[in-house]
């Protein structure tokens, strides 16, 4: 059964899209107060978070826990400590990448050209995603250092060695 997470105790009403909430404005301090009731203990990652960039702030977040506690607890098995996992094993591809060749695929993706694009795409999901992009952009621009993002790279795998 899903779950719902609030940045509020209490209360067990329903919502659908985006509503005013009673913990405006949204921000880190806020966000840490959600309780999540598997802890890190869950078995499966999050993946409901509204955001384009939401695997960057989740993986910023499992480094963050992980690294909180002292140097016994850098070996442990929780939702965090694989996710921190998975990250180092996609930095090690790409620092190898040579040795990936015909298997797996730097995409270089220029966030100017590629928004711009999108932008003027006769598709209406390819403009709502450009909006999308555009915004989380612009906002994080200082916070988060998308304002001098230039490129995003990514790997995309090919076949099966």
């Amino acid at each position: 059964m899903s779950k719902i997470f609030r940045l509020y105790e209490g209360g067990t009403d329903v919502y659908e899209g985006w509503n005013d909430s009673p913990t405006f404005p949204y921000n880190s301090t806020s966000r840490d107060t959600i309780k999540d009731p598997d802890g890190a203990s869950a078995k499966n990652e999050i993946t409901s978070i509204p955001s384009p960039f939401a695997r960057i702030d989740l993986i910023k977040t499992a480094f963050k826990e992980v690294c909180k506690n002292d140097i016994r607890g850098l070996s442990g098995n929780t939702i965090f400590h694989k996710m921190v996992s998975d990250t180092l094993d996609v930095a090690e591809i790409f620092f190898n990448i040579d040795k990936f060749n015909g298997i797996v695929e730097v995409i270089n993706w220029d966030a100017s050209q590629m928004v711009s694009e999108l932008q003027h795409s006769n598709s209406e999901g390819h403009r709502y995603l450009a909006d999308a992009l555009t915004k989380y952009m612009q906002l994080g621009a200082n916070a988060s250092n998308w304002g001098k993002m230039k490129n995003i790279y990514l790997l995309n795998y090919v076949k099966w060695s």
